[in-house]
């Protein structure tokens, strides 16, 4: 039993640490008053869309498909309930460029208002209420 929790625990740690490595990966760079997502190493770019000025704040990276996920918040809007934006930019690996920036999370509405975000090898499927 101590074998494999030790073995899991090796496993969750690779994963973290792949995960940390991918974000290093990327940047914010703020030309005027426009925010750029940069993969480092190509230097490719795309613009980031955000909410009320706010300033783009990466939270993490994941992996489904061909595509490296990049999750930022966007910002926020509202006026009697605000609701922060979490999109996530899709980079594929396999072709060295940014495909699109998707809504990922809705913070703040129920999950009947939550977009959906599928991604298969090469397939997207995405579907939004908004």
């Amino acid at each position: 039993m101590k074998k494999i929790t030790l073995i899991f625990i090796l496993m969750l740690s690779f994963i973290a640490q792949s995960e940390e490595e991918n974000i290093k990966n990327f940047s914010i760079l703020k030309v005027d008053t426009n925010h750029y997502l940069f993969e480092n190493n190509t230097n490719k770019s795309i613009q980031l869309k955000t909410y009320n000025g706010a300033e783009p704040q990466l939270i993490k990276t994941t992996k489904k498909g061909n595509y490296i996920l990049v999750h930022y918040k966007a910002g926020s809007t509202g006026t009697s309930k605000i609701i922060s934006h979490i999109h996530v930019v899709l980079f594929n690996f396999t072709k060295n460029k940014f495909n699109k920036i998707y809504p990922y999370k809705y913070v703040g509405l129920p999950d009947e208002n939550q977009p959906f975000l599928k991604i298969k090898k090469s397939e997207i499927i995405f579907k939004d209420s908004f």
